[in-house]
């Protein structure tokens, strides 16, 4: 199976969300939950295939999802 980027979403420590990023020291951080994971899909597109996972406040997986290799075609 092919490895792929994983990209983690969660609740910061202050007000906001933060984004882990594979190769990145420090996280990303947003005011809001939509622009955290508008960023989120922004680099998991550039980094294809890719794995974004949502966290809640435990650590526990709200949801999750992969972009494949090929974008999907449009209709």
């Amino acid at each position: 199976m092919e490895d792929l980027a994983h990209i983690v979403v969660y609740p910061a420590a202050l007000p906001g969300w933060e984004v882990l990023v594979p190769g990145c020291e420090e996280p990303e951080c947003f005011d809001d939950r939509a622009a955290a994971l508008a960023y989120a899909h922004g680099v998991a597109e550039a980094l294809r295939p890719c794995r974004i996972q949502v966290e809640d406040w435990y650590g526990h997986i709200e949801c999750e999802w992969t972009l494949s290799t090929e974008p999907a075609a449009a209709t």
